[in-house]
């Protein structure tokens, strides 16, 4: 039977020798003067065309902005063409990167947007401490409104009107109680796909958001239908585009983008 530590991004935990959140001795070369910044990766999840990457800036003094690299003006999602790497290397959630971007595009409640520099490389640095990924940890008092369900998820999605008055589409969380259901996929959009849902409660609330990470949807999808329990957890919870479902219902979904624990960093 599969360890429970598949299907998730894992961390050694251990303490950090040095004082401070990690960073290259040339950020101030590259990331804060050139077209290069540099980005501590914390979530690379599917989405319609590619993928879609986020993750918080490094700076001497700490965790930054959230930057979302997107393919053009209107948020497209990242392809192959865009994600160049060096021969060998695939980019995974705890990966600090050097990413090339042209300017902010926000759009919508996604303030987080950055357009990719065509034609150039990404330069990938090192693998983060899971101190690193601790201090990126935040602490929103909700995650946006909690007024929608849909698909038998509490909590997992936002008015088209109330996302308009959001201003940020990511969040860092530790969440507590952490379970993972496996479902079979029950509508025509999910046809071949196996449901997977993380809930969890945070500040109180109940939350079932459906996981877009496909690290966790791989290791999920292989086991048996059924509940996981995981524990507490770290997540990268994110407003997806705006939809239209099936039955006509318009909104934001929120997303986990992103499971991320402290066990044995296989991924590395």
């Amino acid at each position: 039977m599969p360890s429970m530590n598949e299907g998730h991004h894992s961390f050694d935990s251990y303490p950090n020798p040095e004082s401070g959140f990690g960073y290259s001795a040339d950020f101030a070369r590259v990331g804060g003067h050139g077209s290069y910044r540099e980005m501590l990766c914390l979530a690379k999840s599917r989405k319609p065309g590619g993928s879609c990457v986020a993750g918080r800036e490094i700076s001497p003094t700490g965790p930054g902005a959230w930057i979302r690299p997107v393919g053009d003006v209107n948020g497209a999602a990242l392809g192959r063409d865009h994600i160049r790497l060096p021969v060998g290397k695939d980019l995974q959630v705890g990966d600090v990167v050097r990413v090339p971007l042209s300017r902010a595009c926000p759009n919508g409640c996604h303030t987080e947007d950055w357009l990719v520099e065509s034609g150039l490389p990404w330069e990938w640095v090192r693998r983060a401490r899971w101190s690193e990924i601790l201090a990126c940890v935040e602490n929103p008092e909700t995650l946006w409104c909690n007024l929608g369900h849909a698909q038998g998820r509490p909590h997992s999605r936002v008015s088209l009107v109330s996302a308009r008055f959001e201003t940020s589409s990511l969040h860092l969380i530790k969440a507590e109680d952490v379970e993972i259901r496996v479902e079979a996929g029950h509508d025509r959009s999910n046809s071949g796909r196996r449901r997977i849902t993380a809930c969890f409660n945070y500040r109180g609330v109940g939350y079932g958001l459906a996981v877009t990470d496909p690290v966790s949807e791989a290791g999920f999808a292989a086991r048996a239908l059924g509940r996981y329990r995981i524990g507490d957890a770290i997540l990268t919870i994110s407003l997806s585009e705006p939809f239209t479902n099936n039955v006509g219902d318009t909104g934001r979904y929120k997303l986990v983008a992103a499971i991320i624990t402290p066990e044995d960093y296989h991924n590395a």
